[in-house]
């Protein structure tokens, strides 16, 4: 007969237990062998501690229970010969957790709404098998150097993180198992030679990194081939039916008219070279659409990738051909190429990715021609790229930004229709850009930008180690920043509108040295200022109509879109549009005679009007009295002629005019 449990417990003693109520604890089988624990469908939890907790022991059985809220539902350690059956395993730190342990079954079991499901850390030889794991916040099944271990027909859906999560992790095998909606499907990171058979993945993929010699056989994603192959000269092999591809270590491969949406990553190429990808769609990965690691010499034609985190990835990727690309709505970026040279982009479109168009890092002597960058905050970024090219391309609501990067080539290219004006090296000797959609200077000095407006783009200006330029007249609104200084000294920014702009009006980094006045600054963040000494923000007060109407020159207009920016709320005692305060930006950098607005004297003209007396009575007749011949004559008052008015007139008046026409 089973000896009953009906609270915490540590057991010691081999024999048959059984629980016969719901228990708030720990139960413990600890150093002990031959030890079978039924549940009886009864409840356990322990908050902050194990639900069950089994160490230095063989041959245990756990079953028909359901552990929950607990750091971990069920915590071997150093358990070799168990099983654990008709479990489930919810809201739990970890769900089921096996630390050096081995010859484990898990079966049958449902393990859900954990941190991890399942969790083996250095635990070889142990069996998964009939069970369900599903929106556990991390991975559903989760090895850590842990190898030899079976996974057979798994369901794993809606994990936060991945459906099964191999690190290095070596000879496992995953069978007959159902991957549906994680973000990263299978991952197998730094892991090698394990075996993927008779699978369906579904709206997740294969996420590989550093992992070979994995084998993946008659898997779908998508209802469609997963195609995964290592080491092969395909020698013109055309792959065209598939849910997601990937290659390593292969050439000599076209993969054609496939749609590999929904895949995790649609399209993987590691070390692979001489691979034609063309008429391809890779919409709504999670990761990449297509993704490049050290693969040279490739030809991509004709790809849709929408809706992904990146439309396209190059890493140490060189001499590849991209033509005809559409790259839209993606995450971060259109395409993106880190540490990738040589490579030429074509007759391509990127629209509305929400950061990049086009970014390269560490990547020189590109080719960006003949494309369209619509819509992002920054339509081509260039960190640490040197010799690149960019000609006859356009972008609109997007713009250039330039970190770092020398000796590139800007030609033919317009901001929202206007050239895109890119100098480097050059001493203008009073050049004046007038007609341009965004300005970017590198090493450039005695230049004027006059009269442009620059709004929508990135950075409408970019000033990077340039000196002596004046900026005049310029509207910058709409951007990511309006103006961005870097390593620039002595140049003048004076009667321009910088607002509503995104991150910053003016960004200084180490710059020093200008003088900018009489500007209207209206931004949620006017100025930030990195590593810059002085800089100059007003002159001495000076009459001259300012950029507000009023009628003194000194500082700038300090303003916020919400209206409380310091020119908002300043005093201005005297009425001079000049406010009682400075504007401390910091201690090196303080507008002395910051704008305000004067109140407006509002001029009314009335129409001119002729006020009439109200009609007078008749006038009496005369009244003839005969006093010793004499005739006394009275007449009644006349109204006084000054009484009839002309042009405007106050209503306040109007009683006091009628009051003396009725006066005798």
């Amino acid at each position: 007969m089973a000896i009953p449990i009906s609270g915490p417990t540590t057991i010691t003693e081999p024999g048959e237990y059984e629980l016969v109520n719901d228990i708030s604890g720990t139960i413990e089988i600890v150093a002990v062998d031959d030890v079978t624990l039924n549940g009886n469908g009864y409840k356990i939890s322990s908050p902050d501690d194990y639900a069950i907790y089994v160490g230095g022991c063989s041959n245990i059985t756990i079953y028909n229970m359901t552990c929950h809220d607990s750091y971990a539902g069920i915590y071997l350690e150093d358990v070799s010969g168990a099983n654990i059956d008709n479990v489930n395993i919810n809201n739990n730190e970890h769900g089921i957790y096996l630390f050096y342990s081995y010859n484990i079954t898990i079966a049958n079991s449902t393990v859900n709404n954990n941190r991890y499901g399942i969790y083996l850390e250095e635990s070889n030889n142990n069996s998964i098998v009939d069970s369900v794991l599903s929106n556990n916040n991390r991975a559903g099944i989760n090895l850590l150097n842990s190898s030899y271990n079976t996974m057979t027909n798994i369901t794993s859906s809606n994990n936060g993180y991945s459906g099964i999560y191999l690190d290095r992790s070596n000879n496992n095998t995953i069978l007959n198992s159902t991957i549906t909606d994680n973000p990263l499907g299978i991952y197998l990171n730094d892991s090698y030679d394990n075996n993927i058979n008779s699978s369906a993945l579904s709206n997740n993929g294969i996420f590989v990194i550093e992992s070979y010699n994995n084998t993946v056989t008659d898997t779908t994603v998508n209802g469609k081939p997963l195609v995964y192959l290592e080491n092969v000269d395909g020698n013109g092999m055309v792959i065209n039916n598939a849910g997601q591809v990937i290659l390593i270590n292969c050439r000599n491969i076209t993969i054609r008219d496939v749609d590999l949406s929904n895949a995790t990553r649609g399209l993987v190429l590691e070390s692979s070279d001489l691979i034609t990808i063309d008429n391809v769609i890779v919409n709504n990965n999670i990761d990449y659409g297509i993704y490049l690691d050290s693969s040279n010499n490739n030809i991509i034609n004709n790809v849709t990738a929408n809706y992904n985190a990146y439309g396209i990835r190059l890493d140490h990727s060189n001499n590849n051909t991209i033509n005809n690309i559409t790259a839209n709505n993606n995450r971060w970026a259109g395409i993106f190429l880190h540490y990738s040279n040589n490579n030429s982009i074509n007759n391509s479109t990127f629209g509305n990715n929400e950061v990049w168009g086009i970014h390269l890092i560490n990547s020189d002597n590109n080719i960006i021609l003949d494309s369209t960058i619509n819509n992002t905050i920054v339509g081509i970024e260039l960190y640490h790229s040197n010799y690149n090219i960019i000609d006859n391309s356009s972008m609109i609501n997007s713009g250039l930004t330039v970190f770092v990067s020398y000796n590139n080539t800007v030609t033919d290219t317009t901001v929202n229709g206007k050239p895109l004006v890119y100098l480097e090296n050059v001493d203008g000797n009073g050049m004046v850009i007038n007609n341009a959609g965004q300005v970017i200077l590198i090493n450039c000095r005695n230049i004027t930008i006059r009269d442009v407006d620059l709004s929508n783009t990135s950075f409408a200006i970019n000033l990077i180690g340039s000196e002596f330029i004046n900026i005049d007249n310029v509207k910058a609104n709409n951007n990511a920043v309006g103006i961005f200084l870097v390593q620039s000294n002595y140049n003048n920014i004076t009667n321009s509108t910088i607002s509503n702009n995104l991150d910053y009006g003016i960004l200084l980094t180490n710059s020093n040295n200008n003088l900018i006045y009489n500007n209207y600054f209206s931004n949620m963040n006017n100025v930030m200022i990195y590593d810059s000494q002085p800089n100059t923000w007003n002159i001495t007060k000076t009459e001259g109509r300012n950029i507000l109407g009023g009628n003194y020159l000194g500082g700038n207009y300090w303003s916020t879109p919400d209206g409380t920016g310091f020119s908002n709320l300043a005093v201005d005692s005297d009425g001079d549009g000049i406010a009682d305060e400075p504007y401390i930006i910091d201690s090196q950098n303080i507008d002395y005679y910051p704008l305000v607005k004067v109140p407006e004297v509002i001029e009314i003209t009335l129409p001119q009007i002729r006020l009439a007396p109200p009609p007078l009575p008749p006038l009496p007749k005369e009244e003839r009295v005969v006093v010793e011949k004499q005739t006394e004559i009275r007449r009644v008052p006349v109204v006084p002629e000054e009484l009839f008015v002309y042009g405007a007139v106050s209503a306040g008046m109007i009683p006091l005019i009628l009051a003396l026409l009725k006066r005798k």
